[in-house]
């Protein structure tokens, strides 16, 4: 595994059954879970700012990656 400068190794902690949602939704969108809670917290982040339609982001067209 590379290091990328522009990249920080963090460790989340969520309750399990939340985990259950995203590990789901990750599936569904062919995505791993690290990608899947990146694309969430950029939708949630734009949300935030006022960008109202998270869903027309730039990730829904994420490559594959086995969770």
């Amino acid at each position: 595994m590379g290091d990328n400068p522009d990249e920080v190794r963090i460790t989340l902690r969520m309750q399990k059954e939340q985990h259950e949602t995203v590990v789901e939704e990750a599936k569904t969108n062919k995505r791993s879970l690290n990608a899947e809670i990146q694309v969430l917290i950029e939708d949630g982040l734009k949300y935030r700012q006022g960008e109202k339609s998270p869903k027309q982001s730039r990730h829904a067209e994420a490559s594959p990656v086995a969770a």
